[in-house]
């Protein structure tokens, strides 16, 4: 469904009478689907046609109506079916804000495919906005079951500590969640990031301040920068070192402005932002 969202408008710059036409043969396909749910070329040209203009009511109906041709029924093409149910989920989610029938669609999808992780993701997502944690807990126990390359159980497993520390004020669980996500992505930033957020929660300003350097090696910029700041009101409060904190803080100002610090005042302004 998201392939065409970086799409120039339709009509744009077209020459007169071009709207009328695509008008006209959006019309003609539309009458072959109606008759012939099975017809793909016409199924795929509506979809992109509906997409494009975004007509998303129109598109439900489209995905509604290609889910009753026979070679999608569930005993015959279980994934594929599923993978249609997904994008009709995420049009009626993301785009007619009707959640509880995309959460139908969702769950739908899953009784046919156990590894869509897409949908499960969403759901999970659905859950946590709603404040329903236990639920979105037991969908992400689904998903941590599923494979996942490197990087994507590492943002997996943050999402996840994330959760735990923001939302639900348990850091200890925060961080094992913190813990596998970097053992998957040694080099993950926010996964550093979250690691040092549990720790620090948890009265650890020494392994937070480990965390927080990891990070620093592998972020660049303003990130970067912020997580100087970090570091150094960690080691200038909790740590006691003083003069570690204000170098900690000149590195913050060069990644945040480009240059060093002219003076001790200016250090002073880095260690009050952020």
């Amino acid at each position: 469904m998201r392939r065409w969202e970086e799409a120039a408008a339709p009509g744009l710059c077209a020459p007169p009478g071009r709207e009328s036409v695509a008008q006209s043969s959006t019309e003609e396909l539309a009458a072959r689907f109606a008759e012939k749910p099975s017809d793909r070329v016409a199924f795929e040209a509506l979809e992109e046609a509906h997409f494009l203009a975004g007509r998303w009511a129109a598109l439900v109906d489209l995905y509604t109506h290609r889910l009753s041709a026979p070679e999608l029924d569930a005993s015959r093409q279980p994934a594929a079916r599923g993978r249609l149910l997904l994008r009709l989920a995420q049009v009626l989610e993301e785009r007619c804000d009707r959640v509880d029938d995309a959460v139908a669609r969702y769950d739908e999808a899953l009784r046919l495919d156990p590894g869509l992780r897409p949908a499960l993701a969403q759901l999970r997502r659905i859950h946590a906005r709603r404040d329903r944690w236990d639920l979105a807990l037991q969908v992400a126990d689904l998903e941590a079951a599923l494979p996942m390359r490197p990087f994507e159980r590492a943002a997996f497993a943050t999402e996840i500590g994330e959760l735990w520390l923001r939302r639900l004020s348990d850091p200890a669980h925060a961080l094992a969640s913190f813990e596998q996500a970097v053992a998957a992505d040694p080099g993950h930033g926010p996964a550093l990031l979250g690691l040092s957020s549990a720790h620090e929660a948890l009265g650890h300003p020494a392994e937070a301040s480990l965390a927080l350097g990891r990070a620093v090696d592998v972020l660049r910029g303003t990130e970067r920068a912020h997580a100087l700041v970090r570091l150094a009101r960690l080691v200038e409060g909790p740590l006691a070192n003083p003069r570690r904190a204000q170098e900690l803080y000149r590195r913050a100002y060069g990644d945040e402005l480009g240059r060093e610090p002219s003076s001790t005042a200016d250090t002073a302004s880095v260690s009050d932002s952020g």
